[in-house]
């Protein structure tokens, strides 16, 4: 019911939005199709070169895959490669990264392997217990990620962070709500991940797909003298570079420079008459 409200609040109040995404419907579906009918055969597609993919392990998964004993450290395979992909930039430099759901405390030393001895890691959970894996370079705080009341007084004490990766409760309300409170508050340049948003029906998922929404947000005009076109951004389009979304997984980074356009400009002097 609240969903519900939501929906008619937000067509009551932008009928040109809400008419933009009614008018998305029948995409989403049309894509929904396809992705459920996906059936490629390789082997009918001539020209196909063989792809092979390296053997060889990125840094991240040489330091899950040697944790043997020890602490426990619990990764579907496949979030490795991306979280290096997203990551690496921030190797050996002093950093701070926040991530919720400790559990058994694996991670933790994995981020600090990781990112070098200028890294500073803050673990969140709800359980008193993972405490124990506080140390000198590792906080601990014990919290609901669900209660923006944490957050507030988290946020507080805390300086901004360059990483948050949400690990924690897998709940899409508190998916949200950690989202919305941190998410301003991570340093320009940094990453935002959100693990484990299992099934092809979330709400998370969802949700993000509205956020994705105004990623494409376009309000175009011509440059002086028809030198190109210009896009004016949207305040999320200035902070918001990029959402990236993988299987289980999400990524959002976070604009380094605060340009307040896009900018096409056009370049050359010969241009073909039919672009006129």
């Amino acid at each position: 019911m609240k969903n519900i409200l939501v929906v008619v609040k937000y067509a009551l109040f932008n009928p040109r939005n809400f008419i933009r995404l009614l008018s998305r419907i029948p995409y989403i579906i049309r894509g929904l199709k396809y992705a459920q009918n996906w059936n490629v055969n390789l082997n009918e597609l001539e020209g196909l070169k063989e792809n092979h993919k390296s053997d060889a392990e990125n840094q991240i998964q040489q330091i899950y895959n040697k944790n043997i004993v020890g602490p426990g450290v619990w990764k579907w395979a496949h979030y490795l490669d991306i979280y290096d992909r997203y990551l690496k930039k921030f190797v050996g430099k002093k950093m701070s990264l926040v991530e919720i759901g400790v559990f058994s405390g694996g991670s933790l030393g994995m981020w600090q392997n990781y990112f070098g001895e200028n890294s500073f890691i803050h673990g969140v959970d709800i359980e008193e217990a993972c405490k124990v894996y506080e140390s000198e370079k590792i906080a601990i705080h014990i919290g609901d990620q669900g209660d923006r009341n944490f957050w507030k007084k988290f946020k507080q004490e805390n300086k901004r962070a360059d990483i948050i990766i949400d690990d924690g409760g897998h709940h899409w309300e508190q998916q949200i709500i950690t989202l919305e409170e941190l998410l301003p508050w991570l340093n320009d340049g940094g990453v935002y991940i959100c693990e484990d948003i299992h099934g092809d029906i979330h709400r998370f998922r969802a949700y993000c797909e509205g956020l994705a929404f105004y990623i494409d947000a376009c309000d175009i005009s011509v440059m002086p003298a028809d030198s190109g076109l210009i896009s004016q951004k949207m305040d999320f389009q200035r902070d918001i570079y990029s959402i990236h979304s993988y299987g289980f997984l999400l990524v959002i980074e976070k604009s380094e420079n605060k340009d307040h356009q896009f900018m096409a400009k056009k370049n050359g002097t010969e241009w073909q008459p039919f672009l006129k």
